[in-house]
């Protein structure tokens, strides 16, 4: 980003700010910016509908622009003011006597480090003692059993995701959702078969747990998203079942797939609770999932009609969710202990030894401190995760193990993206 604004963004946050602009398309002000401006050669060299984007951005951050903006005249009315420049040449004068005492102070020190030296010598002698040799035998391995596990939610096929709405931090496109998606599976894959080196895998949980799309919950993403909620699922459709083939084809594993609806694909504006699953894009996504693969010995679909779902692996239980029934509303612990409080009350009517869900895009993994697993994300950075001081996170999804003697083990992000705008 420059350092200083444009005479074109300075025009646009001035219009912008005027009260009798308020009311006015973006396009409106665009236009009236060119009409006005008919001299400026920035302004007539640069696209009418890059204006108009210009335009929609300042008026999205216009604070940050006006903050800018007064910074950035702040500065040069100080660079002009002479009275400053001599309260700066005081201030260098008085930073250079320090540093002189600093170097004086510095050879006090080199001088106590080399008294030290002297006496560290005596230590010396410990170099020429004899060392012994220990072997060490290269580990074969575990003779053990695991499931493993690839986390999958919350990737907003259909979501916009412009640099400009995130200081340059992401993009997020249908391309790039279905590189994403693609990625997924094919390292998630990959960290299956290296485990493989050490442990029997011969099933493959794929969770799928909830929002694999936008849809229009918020009426900016009926004029933002790149696909209308039909056209999403259709879209999350081929890349699930592509993703499964492509699990069966490259590895010899039994597919389970667990599937949970989030919030995001009702086709309601309100969320509903009882009937959440008949109101659901992607309740009817996974039935059309279960149907594709209905005839394969390989593959079990698993579709609840409730917000929980239940699995067992070797005996343990594991509680499904996508993780929006949760009260979280910041915090400076974050979610954990919301988390913990929704855990425990689950399970006092079942006890559960693993929780997983997603939801809050982002990704907390380890090997048993936590009761649960919380995926991240494949959309990523968003304006909406600058809105509530979201801490950057990049796109990623979880994997894990769960053994069938220690329970979980091995715990490892599933990076999506092999380049990042970042």
């Amino acid at each position: 980003m420059a350092r200083y604004l444009t005479p074109l963004f300075k025009i646009i946050i001035e219009e912008v700010g005027k009260k009798k602009n308020e009311s006015l398309p973006h396009a409106e002000i665009a236009q009236n910016i060119i009409n006005e401006n008919r001299q400026n050669l920035e302004i007539t060299n640069t696209k009418y509908d890059s204006i108009r984007r210009y335009v929609q951005d300042v008026r999205a951050n216009y604070s940050y622009y006006l903050s800018r903006l007064k910074v950035e005249n702040a500065e040069k009315a100080e660079i002009r003011n002479p009275k400053i420049q001599i309260q700066k040449h005081i201030k260098e004068k008085n930073f250079n006597e320090e540093i002189g005492e600093l170097k004086k102070y510095n050879t006090t020190l080199l001088n106590e480090i080399e008294l030290k030296d002297r006496k560290l010598g005596f230590y010396e002698e410990l170099k020429q003692a004899p060392k012994k040799s220990i072997i060490i035998t290269p580990s074969k391995g575990v003779d053990s059993e695991a499931t493993a596990f690839l986390v999958g939610s919350d990737w907003h096929l259909e979501e916009k995701v412009d640099p400009l709405t995130v200081n340059g931090l992401n993009e997020f496109n249908p391309p790039i959702a279905k590189d994403s998606i693609m990625n997924f599976f094919s390292n998630g894959l990959r960290l299956v078969q290296i485990c493989q080196k050490d442990v029997h895998i011969n099933e493959i949980m794929l969770l799928l747990i909830g929002d694999i799309i936008n849809g229009y919950i918020h009426e900016e993403f009926v004029e933002d998203n790149y696909l209308s909620p039909t056209q999403a699922s259709l879209m999350g459709l081929d890349l699930i079942c592509s993703g499964i083939t492509y699990l069966l084809k490259n590895s010899k594993c039994k597919i389970k797939v667990v599937c949970k609806y989030g919030n995001h694909g009702r086709t309601t504006g309100k969320p509903r609770i009882a009937t959440a699953y008949k109101n659901s894009f992607e309740w009817m996504l996974f039935q059309l999932v279960i149907r594709e693969f209905a005839r394969s010995d390989r593959v079990e679909v698993v579709l609840d009609n409730s917000y929980l779902t239940y699995v067992e692996v070797y005996n343990r239980v594991i509680r499904l969710h996508h993780g929006d029934a949760i009260q979280y509303n910041g915090g400076v612990g974050g979610v954990t202990i919301p988390a913990n409080k929704a855990i425990a009350q689950w399970d006092k009517h079942k006890q559960a030894y693993l929780d997983v869900f997603g939801h809050f895009h982002q990704l907390q993994l380890d090997t048993g401190s936590y009761k649960y697993v919380l995926n991240g994300s494949v959309v990523g950075y968003n304006p909406y995760a600058i809105s509530i001081k979201a801490a950057y996170e990049e796109p990623r999804q979880a994997f894990f193990l769960i053994d069938s003697k220690r329970g979980k083990t091995v715990s490892a992000p599933i990076f999506v993206r092999k380049k990042i705008t970042q």
